[in-house]
C-alpha cells in the first residue's frame, strides 16, 4: 500500500490505519480490512470476524461509532 495517504481513496486510508493500529494488537481475531464498496463512492466496507462481534456482544443491526482518537488509533464502540 502506498505511503503517500493523501493519494489513496478514503477506504484505502482506513486500511491502512488499520493495519497500523488494530491488527498489530497483542489480542487478535485475525486481520480486519477493509474492502472497496465498488460503488465508485470511495466508500469501503469493514467485516469483522464473527468471534469478536460474539465476544463484544454486537448483533446484526447494531449502530457501531467509530472515533479517530489524537494519537491515531480507532476506537470503536456500539452506540
Amino acid at each position: 500500500m502506498s505511503n503517500n495517504i493523501e493519494t489513496l481513496e478514503p477506504w484505502q486510508q482506513l486500511t491502512q490505519i488499520v493495519d497500523n493500529w488494530v491488527n498489530p494488537k497483542p489480542k487478535s481475531y485475525g486481520s480486519l480490512f477493509i474492502e472497496d464498496a465498488e460503488d465508485g463512492s470511495g466508500d469501503g466496507i469493514l467485516t469483522f470476524p464473527p468471534e469478536m462481534v460474539e465476544e463484544l456482544g454486537w448483533k446484526e443491526g447494531d449502530t457501531l461509532n467509530l472515533q479517530a482518537s489524537d494519537n491515531g488509533t480507532i476506537i470503536i464502540t456500539k452506540v
